[in-house]
């Protein structure tokens, strides 16, 4: 039998097919506290010095997306509209719809169109559940969306978005899912279906909102997801400033990238916010150094194509490094990195591969990288990796007959956990049939094959 690895990444070897353990549970990210830390932490961690417990409680709340901040900083909320008179627009990310209809969706409502595409989408961190999209085409003028919002794979009566013409609104949660834990933050999603019905295009509807302090100044501010994924530091988000006072956001002086660091009104300063767009704080630049990535285990027949590589640092801030050739500027501090992408392509194939890796759980184990003053740190996201193959205690002793349940994990030397290997287009990997597989033999004790199962990704 052939069981591949979905939400858990697990492979059942044996003579059934065992049920995914569905033991992930949803949190609120505003409920993080010790005790929650504690169930994170291995045994016998809380136990160190308190500077170790500073910095892990420090990344606890930048994983699950805390929105703790400090006492007299203004606190920063979701807005999910768009004004008409406002420059501040809804950035688009526009996915492939296919015919082909993803693996192990199960559709329980009546289409009223002959012709469905999919689409398979991520909404929130690397490893999160992917979202489906159908697009039920009624007539060359007329269609119905239906999203999987609450991830279940399964599409029913109320999956559909009501609404006329090209572009729709709905509800859809940001997931940030860290091991066995969840994470969800509001947000409201605008699909877009593309004019040859071949895309399928969203982006999320309005802005974080929330006031900075610029020498002394208290200045309205607003951060827009750039990239379509619910999070507001990537490289693609925008952070808008109005310097002015004037509330009208010239799109021109008062909108800028989402960098580490900025130059506003001729003095440069330190741009300090998390992922979900809870905390934003600017102060002067006072001391900086320089991140320089580089891949030194990359194979001699490949090339590297692409790099986004997220950092957080001990206060919780975020911020993308994607630059290949030049050093990226940054304040002084010590940082780990969160996530990893990189598309590589090999030397006679005609496709690039890509691949995500991303940080699981918080541990003693974690390597903070330390950027000192005027210094440049060389830095490699992906390292020597590590493979593991975990069989739970109480299955390590089976009966004739009975399943194993074992779970392949691929680490960097951060220990990054790898969530996705797929080839060909990079937003094409949203759907099933392109992803590498891992094989997974159990054999008995005279080296003859007892079962063969393929692990997939999520």
């Amino acid at each position: 039998m052939r069981c591949k690895l979905r939400e858990k990444r697990h492979a059942i070897l044996g003579t059934s097919s065992g049920k995914r353990r569905q033991d992930r549970r949803t949190v609120n990210p505003f409920a993080v506290n010790r005790a929650f830390a504690r169930r994170l932490l291995p045994y016998g961690l809380m136990n160190h010095d308190s500077k170790l417990q500073k910095t892990v409680f420090c990344l606890v709340g930048l994983l699950l997306g805390s929105a703790n901040a400090l006492a007299d900083e203004p606190a920063w909320r979701y807005v999910a509209k768009v004004e008409a008179d406002s420059p501040i627009r809804p950035v688009f990310r526009f996915v492939t719809l296919s015919a082909t209809k993803p693996e192990e969706l199960g559709e329980e409502v009546r289409y009223r169109g002959k012709v469905q595409k999919y689409a398979q989408i991520r909404y929130g961190s690397d490893d999160s559940r992917r979202v489906i999209v159908v697009v039920d085409e009624v007539s060359p003028d007329d269609f119905d969306l239906y999203v999987d919002a609450d991830r279940n794979r399964i599409i029913e009566a109320k999956d559909r978005i009501a609404g006329t013409g090209k572009d729709r609104t709905a509800a859809l949660d940001v997931e940030i899912s860290r091991g066995l834990e969840i994470v969800h933050e509001s947000r409201r999603v605008q699909w877009r279906l593309g004019a040859t019905r071949k895309t399928i295009g969203l982006a999320t509807l309005g802005y974080a909102e929330g006031v900075v302090v610029i020498a002394g100044k208290k200045h309205a501010a607003r951060r827009v997801d750039g990239d379509a994924n619910g999070f507001f530091a990537d490289a693609a988000d925008r952070l808008w400033i109005d310097l002015s006072g004037d509330k009208q956001w010239d799109p021109l002086a008062e909108q800028f990238p989402f960098a580490p660091v900025l130059t506003l009104n001729n003095q440069r300063y330190s741009i300090r916010g998390d992922a979900l767009g809870t905390r934003l704080t600017i102060e002067p630049l006072t001391s900086e150094g320089r991140i320089r990535l580089r891949l030194d285990g990359l194979a001699k027949d490949a090339a590297l194509v692409k790099l986004d590589v997220m950092l957080t640092g001990e206060d919780g801030s975020a911020f993308a490094v994607n630059a290949l050739d030049s050093a990226t500027i940054v304040p002084v501090g010590r940082y780990a990195v969160g996530s990893a992408a990189l598309s590589v392509q090999h030397s006679g194939a005609a496709q690039l591969v890509h691949f995500v890796f991303s940080r699981v759980g918080v541990d003693a184990g974690t390597r903070w990288q330390e950027v000192k003053k005027d210094q440049e740190l060389t830095l490699d996201p992906i390292g020597k990796l590590r493979f593991e193959l975990d069989i739970e205690q109480s299955q390590r002793v089976r009966k004739p007959g009975e399943s194993i349940r074992v779970q392949p994990k691929l680490f960097t030397a951060d220990g990054l956990l790898i969530n996705s290997c797929s080839y060909g287009d990079a937003e094409a990997a949203s759907r099933y049939g392109n992803s590498n597989h891992c094989a997974v033999k159990l054999v008995d004790g005279k080296k003859q094959v007892v079962d063969v199962q393929s692990s997939g990704f999520a």
